[in-house]
């Protein structure tokens, strides 16, 4: 195994000094094959946007368009979610996507739109629309909960990931 550029050895993903992701060339063909599965969302958003303020029963369900969790509104939450799509993330550390998903909060039935740019997210959200692509049906929607780490990385988000549920 030698080294790259960061120092990190060729066959391990790490994240370097600017907080990128580093993989082994393996790792980089196997992203690259699950990351062209995520659908791109469309750019003018005018059809998500027309379907929530349509969706709007009072005046405070008007801005619901623009509102979507963080993540931090559903750890612990069961969620179903219904659809993924990716755009570019401006943050200079992670995959440079997010991932878009929509669906519903199992406890209250209501619309939630979730972003995450977390790299446990990003990857398993990936392999299932990888595994919807290939079984179309079959995988959306699915049930999950979003869990996240007790401790953070001192300057950095507690880790995040769906834990399936059935």
């Amino acid at each position: 195994m030698g080294t790259n550029e960061t120092g990190a050895q060729s066959g391990q993903v790490v994240n370097d000094e600017a907080g990128l992701v580093v993989l082994s060339p393996n790792g980089v063909a196997i992203w690259e094959s699950m990351l062209g599965s995520i659908p791109e969302a469309d750019g003018g958003g005018i059809e998500s946007i027309l379907e929530a303020v349509a969706s709007a029963v009072d005046v405070n369900g008007l801005d619901r368009a623009w509102q979507s969790s963080n993540g931090r509104a559903l750890v612990n939450i069961p969620i179903q979610i219904n659809s993924a799509a990716q755009m570019p993330s401006d943050f200079e550390s992670g995959f440079g996507i997010y991932v878009i998903l929509r669906g519903a909060r199992l406890d209250t039935g209501e619309a939630m739109t979730f972003i995450s740019g977390a790299g446990s997210i990003v990857i398993q959200i990936a392999q299932a629309c990888a595994l919807e692509a290939r079984n179309p049906g079959k995988v959306f929607p699915f049930r999950a909960v979003l869990r996240e780490a007790k401790k953070a990385q001192p300057g950095k988000n507690p880790a995040q990931h769906l834990e399936i549920i059935r």
